[in-house]
């Protein structure tokens, strides 16, 4: 699958949550972080460029991010004969010494050698109810603190932070289904070499079961680019691609009416089978102050996939 531009559009989709994201302070670092991040401003979701270097006694991560400079440890499994390989990788912020990242990855090789790897991350300890979102990729660096002994790798993506002050709250898990209800306008299809753009307007209807439950609907702009050209996509399923959408929703979490925005990527494979994650942000009415993230992972095919995750309400 080429990784390559669906990792692309998925760091520019989440990036363009940076844009509207209202200005909050981070969690307090101790010690050696304290003077840094006491001049950062943080937003609830904190985009990030870090290098990771393999150096003889262990790793390095070097970064302006104090949630994220420090050291690793990183561990790859791969079968032989097979481009795709998980990485399992912990990070330790100088920053915070009580707390770690967890970030559980999945790689692939490219045909010209290099690799691309894609994270979900969630921290511990002071960084408990943050989440992250970044890929990896080799890269060269000048003035390095050692000499590497294994890969130089820059990592990009955002940091996403739990609400602080009057908004603090406990996370609230969520479940439930979201799908299309109708497709309003397209597929607006543009030939892109071997790729093939397309555009579409959604409206997607929500239900759950749980408590709080999410009722409601969506308006939302799709875009997805298939790694097939036009003529030979036939469906969703029929080629490898990734979609940006940005959308309203509208309707109750819980007893609480009103409408928030939210950003959904994805990458899927041919045959259908998908993940996704949906980044709610900037509600309105009595959904003022909502964050949250909602994960996917099943086949386009089916209509039974629940999506689970976590919310705040202020």
């Amino acid at each position: 699958m080429n990784r390559t531009f669906n990792l692309m559009m998925t760091l520019l989709g989440i990036m363009s949550v940076l844009l509207m994201s209202a200005c909050q302070p981070i969690v307090a670092p101790t010690s050696a972080g304290v003077a840094n991040a006491a001049t950062v401003a943080a937003s609830t979701a904190r985009e990030f460029t870090a290098i990771d270097i393999a150096c003889a006694d262990g790793n390095i991560i070097l970064s302006e991010e104090p949630m994220l400079a420090g050291t690793s440890k990183v561990a790859a499994i791969q079968r032989p004969d097979d481009q795709y390989f998980l990485v399992n990788a912990t990070f330790l912020p100088t920053a915070y010494p009580e707390s770690t990242w967890v970030t559980p990855g999945e790689g692939v090789d490219k045909p010209d050698g290099s690799f691309l790897v894609t994270h979900r991350a969630y921290g511990t300890g002071q960084l408990a109810d943050h989440r992250m979102l970044f890929t990896v990729e080799p890269t060269v660096v000048d003035d390095l603190p050692c000499e590497p002994v294994g890969p130089v790798v820059k990592l990009d993506g955002v940091i996403i932070q739990p609400p602080t002050g009057e908004a603090a709250a406990t996370p609230i898990d969520v479940t439930g289904i979201f799908t299309i209800a109708e497709v309003i306008d397209g597929p607006i299809l543009i030939e892109a070499g071997e790729q093939c753009f397309q555009q579409f307007v959604f409206q997607h209807e929500f239900t759950s079961d749980s408590a709080p439950a999410i009722i409601g609907s969506s308006r939302s702009t799709f875009s997805m680019m298939m790694e097939k050209p036009c003529a030979e996509v036939a469906g969703p399923d029929s080629a490898d691609h990734v979609w940006n959408a940005t959308g309203t929703f509208t309707g109750t979490v819980g007893a609480a009416a009103g409408t928030f925005d939210f950003t959904y990527l994805a990458t899927v494979v041919e045959g259908g089978d998908f993940r996704s994650t949906l980044i709610i942000q900037h509600g309105a009415g009595e959904l003022t102050g909502i964050r949250g993230l909602l994960f996917e992972e099943g086949n386009l095919l089916r209509d039974d996939v629940y999506y689970t995750g976590w919310i705040y309400l202020n």
